[in-house]
C-alpha cells in the first residue's frame, strides 16, 4: 500500500478511536449491539456469484455496517466510511473484451503455470513471458480506450453499475480527489498481498484519470510482483481460477487541503 493509502488507513483507525473512547459511559451503554463479523458474508461479497468485488471492498462494506450500527441522531459523533463504489470483475473484462480477451489471455499464463508452483516457488521462463505478454495486452486495451472519444463516457453505463458517474460529479463538486484501487484477493484471513497489486491515489474525478488509473489498477493483478507473493502464501486459486480476478474499487480520497 503507498503513503497516502497508509494515511487514509490511520486517519479513520484515528477517528473510530476517538469516537469511542470521547463517548460517555452512559451512552456506550446504551448504545446498540455491534454486528458480528461474519466471513461467509465478506466472501459472499468479494467472490460470491453476481458481485464479484473483491476483498477490500467486501471489507468495506462490512465496516460501513458496523459505523452505521453505531451511529444515533443523538451521538456527538457519526463515524462513516469514505464513500466508495466498486466494480466487479466480470464487468471489468466484459469491459475490455472488445479490445482484449482477458481470460483468455490469463489462460495462456496458466499453461505455462509449473504444476508444483506452489511448493518449488519456482516460475518457467515461459510463464514469466506469458505473464509479461498478458498484462502489457491489458493496458494496450485500455489505452485503445483511452484513445478514443470520452466526451459522453458513463462508468455506469461501460461497466454496467450504478452509483459511479454520481459519486464522481460528487466529488468534482467539491473539488475532491479519488483513491483507485485494488480489491482482488487480498485483505484476507489467508492472503494479505500486501502491496502486491497497485492503488492509484490522488485521481482526478475526470474519465480519463480514473481510467488510466483502473488501467494501473488491473494490470497489477499480472504483475511479477502480485504473482510471486499469492505463490509464496501458497495461493491455490491460480491453479483452480479459470479467469483472473479483477476488481477496481473507487473511493473518496481523505487527505489534507491543498494549498
Amino acid at each position: 500500500m503507498n503513503q497516502a493509502g497508509i494515511r487514509d488507513y490511520r486517519y479513520w483507525i484515528i477517528v473510530l478511536f476517538f469516537t469511542l473512547t470521547s463517548m460517555p459511559l452512559q451512552a456506550m451503554e446504551e448504545a446498540p449491539a455491534m454486528p458480528v463479523f461474519n466471513p461467509a458474508e465478506l466472501r459472499r461479497i468479494a467472490e460470491g456469484e453476481g458481485y464479484g468485488y473483491g476483498y477490500k471492498y467486501g471489507n468495506l462494506k462490512l465496516l460501513e455496517t458496523l459505523c452505521d450500527s453505531f451511529n444515533k441522531p443523538t451521538n456527538a459523533y457519526q463515524i462513516a466510511v469514505p464513500e466508495f463504489k466498486g466494480i466487479p470483475s466480470d464487468k471489468i473484462q466484459e469491459f475490455l473484451k472488445a479490445k482484449c480477451d482477458v481470460v483468455a489471455e490469463w489462460g495462456k499464463v496458466v499453461e505455462k503455470l509449473p504444476a508444483d508452483v506452489l511448493t518449488s516457488k519456482d516460475f518457467s521462463n515461459a510463464f514469466l513471458t506469458a505473464r509479461e505478454d498478458c498484462e502489457k495486452a491489458v493496458r494496450a486495451a485500455f489505452d485503445k480506450i483511452l484513445a478514443g472519444d470520452l466526451t459522453n463516457f458513463s462508468f455506469d453505463q461501460a461497466f454496467g453499475v450504478e452509483g459511479v458517474d454520481a459519486l464522481i460529479k460528487k466529488i468534482s463538486d467539491a473539488g475532491e480527489k479519488f483513491m483507485v484501487r485494488s480489491t482482488g484477493k487480498e485483505d484476507t484471513r489467508e492472503l494479505a498481498n500486501a502491496g502486491g497489486n497497485v492503488s492509484m491515489a490522488n485521481v482526478a474525478p475526470a474519465t480519463k484519470e480514473i481510467l488510466e488509473a483502473m488501467r494501473e489498477v488491473v494490470a497489477s493483478y499480472f504483475g511479477i510482483k502480485s504473482l510471486t507473493q499469492r505463490v509464496g502464501a501458497g495461493d491455490t486459486s491460480l491453479l483452480i481460477d479459470k479467469a483472473p480476478f479483477t476488481p477496481v474499487l473507487i473511493q473518496r480520497m481523505i487527505g489534507e487541503t491543498e494549498g
